[in-house]
């Protein structure tokens, strides 16, 4: 009697069984035809998101590609990054600045480019800067230094956006950066400004590398 008993459990079993399948879907969600099981339908495959930018190397890029590419001599790279005797801090830089810091990183690390003995000739790949920015840089007044630092910094970044290829959307996420390391490096300065800190810090009006960087983002009419 037990024997018959398990044996019509057995078939009850099998007869759910059969009767999911009957449907076309089994209890676990895999597809079945005529009763036989078959491998799921494969997924949609998931676009990959793009990495988050990370701007502190591209703002790097930008400026190093932008020396070589114009070829930027020595002597303008020295008065660029030279040293205010009364604060102590690159003169044209703001200390901390967003935007300064990786620009200024750039400036040295193409000041210590090795010297190869091979190439005859000049060392670096483009023609140098034109004869008004290189006199604006080395021996201007010191808001013609400022405009024209701001001026190449501009150039550069427009140029590394339009090698990166950017959708409307990335272009719209790097003009916010911008802005908000512009922010950022305009409060820094402020604030050396309020601490009494002189030299080019007391003549800023604004901060180069930051109008710099925002430039592209401008209009025309509104570029300096």
């Amino acid at each position: 009697m037990q024997r018959i008993h398990a044996l019509s459990a057995a078939a009850a079993v099998l007869a759910s069984i059969v009767g999911a399948s009957s449907v076309g879907v089994s209890a676990v969600g895999v597809s079945t035809v005529g009763g036989s099981r078959c491998a799921p339908a494969p997924a949609e495959p998931q676009v990959a998101a793009r990495e988050t930018t990370d701007f502190e190397y591209e703002l790097f890029a930008a400026v190093l590609e932008g020396l070589y590419v114009d070829g930027v001599s020595n002597e303008a790279v020295d008065a660029i990054t030279v040293k205010d005797p009364e604060h102590g801090y690159p003169a044209n830089f703001v200390w901390a600045c967003p935007v300064c810091m990786p620009a200024y990183r750039a400036f040295l690390t193409y000041r210590a480019r090795p010297h190869f003995e091979w190439i005859k000739g000049s060392q670096d790949f483009g023609p140098g800067l034109d004869p008004a920015t290189l006199d604006a840089l080395t021996t201007g007044e010191f808001s013609a230094r400022q405009q024209a630092l701001m001026q190449l910094v501009g150039r550069w970044v427009e140029r590394r956006m339009g090698l990166l290829r950017l959708t409307p959307e990335e272009r719209a996420e790097w003009k916010l950066e911008m802005e908000r390391r512009r922010k950022k490096g305009m409060a820094l300065l402020a604030d050396y400004q309020s601490g009494g800190l002189g030299g080019s810090y007391a003549r800023m009006k604004e901060c180069p590398l930051c109008d710099g960087a925002n430039r592209p983002f401008q209009p025309p009419t509104r570029q300096r």
